[in-house]
């Protein structure tokens, strides 16, 4: 690829002083120590006495076991070790744990004795033996450890004695307990929590997930005289009973959060009279949620009432949010509550806003729910939008979002309003992707003369459909104006048809003309020029490219043949004096799995493209590209 032949050539270029590799300094080893897998570094500090140790180091300095066999033998190395040596298990500064393992005691005794100064641990399901005793580990002997992931289920430990291990280790700053789906139905009370803060009062970031009891009358009393967790800047808590007690606690207890992640079940318990209670305590609260700059939410369509209490509170509270990420499963009952969420949101924090991601999951009436519910954002510069059963109008977007740098759409449809202003307003987008969306071919004529700062352009699955001219056999994908880094064709299917609708294997078109060309830059204003919907055949030198069957089964079922040499003339001088047939709208291609169609069996067959030419071709054209890749699955084309 041509970004490969770009960095040779910066790594080797002659004007550049050149330096032993033995000469590199100590600092500059070992961050490229850290860039490499296990195997490299072994070979690296084979390489000279210079780079014997920083490799070495680096080898140490994260050790994962995967096997029981694994532990065995890195157990039994240890054991072998005398005070009077120097144990490379000094420089372990991070120890991972992986499921089903199964550590006893003794084994876990020895790895704390040796690993004395491991910064970050990692236990998994099953990583130490059930019939482990918390009094006969020595769980003290890691007072250095600042990082620990204990996901465990109940049945291997339960809560009390989690508890009683975070009680050795006061320096904690990130914790992270429990499976979801392995732990009892009512393992962490709000006792419980306290109790963790009373251990780790250094703590910075808290993951909690696993059930959460719920929170009795007795305890929204006791609340308000909890101590507030100073520390903690981050909490995410997974769990079917994140109820609105929880937020009032959480109102109290973190008065220093920025960031925030939940993600609530189905458990629908709440009634909407006492989330109005609770809000409003909470609304009197000073300072809650004031420094929270980042939410993200993962729930079904049966929590929504309950993120319209939350929006409802941080709106109360003046919240500034700058980064929100929601993500919503409504397939099943009260999709109505999207529309209202949505807008919602937009009107909480649209004003202050920089990164926007929605993942929905809907079967709407309103197609265009999303657009129409979008409200102004003048600071929004990366938007993620996975709205797979809904349409998007692109220019609502842009010009919603002025700013925007970065897009990323996911949609049944994507389109441009049938309003859209003639006069269009230039966009500093800089990145575009786009997935599994049906469009026509004017969009991206649209995005080319809008988006003139484009640099990455990401189509993935994408069906594009438009009108083949009879006077020419092509339609046109004219983007003149937008110079790419990269432009990336991955699974993208054409259709001869002026609706997406009307789709179908009968009108699918084949063939692909790709051109380069470098338009005058117009530095006055974007008046829309029409010449994009001209379906004249490409200029200069062109790539083909033919969409073909795979022979081999567990290829994709399509790939593209790159034409060459007399397939290209060819297909031009068929071109030339291509004449329309309305026959041609019946034309079917034959299923590759016809046992009675000979000429898609053999893959050898570079012939077969000949058979599509009277369905046209698509004329796809762009200022230029550094790496143009199109690609199908495996396949990959230049």
């Amino acid at each position: 690829m041509r970004y490969s032949t770009m960095m040779v050539d910066v790594f080797y270029d002659s004007s550049l002083p050149h330096m032993p590799v033995f000469r590199l300094p100590f600092e500059i080893i070992t961050n490229i120590s850290g860039q490499l897998n296990t195997k490299d570094k072994y070979q690296c500090a084979l390489v000279c006495r210079a780079w014997r140790t920083p490799f070495t180091e680096s080898l140490w300095r994260k050790v994962k076991i995967h096997s029981e066999i694994q532990l065995e033998a890195f157990c039994s190395s240890l054991s072998t070790i005398t005070p009077a040596q120097k144990s490379p298990a000094r420089l372990v500064k991070q120890l991972a744990l992986r499921p089903y393992i199964g550590a006893s005691n003794a084994q876990l005794h020895l790895l704390q004795q040796h690993l004395t100064f491991i910064d970050r641990l990692w236990v998994d399901d099953e990583s130490l033996i059930r019939t482990c005793s918390i009094k006969n580990m020595h769980w003290g002997l890691w007072k250095c450890l600042t990082k620990l992931d204990f996901h465990v289920p109940s049945t291997d430990f339960s809560t009390k004695e989690v508890l009683e291990i975070l009680s050795y280790l006061p320096n904690l700053t990130q914790l992270s307990l429990g499976e979801r789906y392995l732990f009892t139905s009512s393992s962490f009370s709000i006792q419980d929590m306290e109790t963790t803060h009373s251990y780790l009062p250094r703590l910075e970031k808290l993951s909690i997930n696993t059930e959460l009891r719920q929170i009795s009358t007795q305890d929204m009393d006791w609340i308000k005289n909890v101590v507030p967790a100073k520390a903690l800047t981050f909490l995410e808590f997974d769990s079917t009973y994140a109820t609105s007690e929880w937020l009032y606690y959480c109102a109290h207890k973190y008065p220093n959060i920025s960031l925030m992640k939940w993600s609530a079940g189905d458990q629908d318990i709440e009634r909407p009279t006492f989330e109005d209670t609770v809000s409003k305590k909470i609304s009197v609260l000073r300072n809650a949620f004031q420094r929270l700059e980042k939410v993200t939410i993962e729930c079904d369509s049966e929590q929504v009432r309950l993120h319209q209490v939350f929006l409802k509170i941080l709106l109360s509270q003046n919240a500034l949010l700058k980064d929100f990420t929601y993500s919503m499963d409504t397939t099943y009952s009260k999709v109505y509550y999207t529309a209202e969420f949505i807008k919602k949101l937009m009107r909480c924090f649209g004003m202050s806003l920089e990164t926007l991601t929605l993942d929905i999951t809907a079967n709407l009436n309103d197609q265009l729910v999303i657009s129409r519910s979008f409200l102004p954002c003048p600071r929004l510069v990366e938007l993620k939008l996975r709205l797979l059963s809904l349409e998007l109008e692109l220019d609502i977007i842009l010009d919603l979002c002025p700013v925007l740098k970065k897009l990323d759409v996911a949609v049944n449809v994507l389109s441009i309003s049938p309003d859209s202003s003639e006069q269009l307003q230039p966009h500093d987008l800089r990145f575009l992707r786009i997935s599994g969306a049906k469009a026509s071919a004017t969009l991206f004529n649209y995005v080319s003369w809008r988006c003139r700062d484009l640099q990455t352009l990401d189509l993935c699955g994408l069906r594009v459909s438009e009108q083949i001219s009879a006077l020419t056999g092509n339609f046109r994908i004219y983007m003149p104006y937008s110079h790419f880094e990269v432009l990336k064709l991955e699974n993208i299917h054409f259709y001869r048809s002026s609706s997406y609708r009307t789709c179908s294997e009968r009108n699918r078109v084949r063939l692909v003309s790709f051109a380069q060309e470098s338009p005058h830059q117009n530095s006055t204003g974007l008046e829309v020029n029409r010449n994009w919907l001209m379906n004249d055949p490409p200029k200069g030198k062109a790539d083909w490219f033919y969409q073909c069957f795979a022979a081999n089964k567990f290829s994709p079922l399509y790939t593209w043949q790159k034409l060459v040499g007399e397939e290209i003339e060819y297909t031009k001088n068929y071109f030339r004096t291509f004449v329309h047939d309305p026959l041609c709208e019946s034309h079917v291609v034959e299923s590759p799995m016809c046992k009675g169609c000979a000429i898609w069996k053999h893959h050898s067959n570079r012939d077969k493209w000949k058979h599509d030419l009277p369905l046209g071709y698509v004329n796809l054209r762009c200022g230029s590209a550094k790496a143009f890749i199109f690609k199908s699955g495996s396949s990959l084309k230049k």
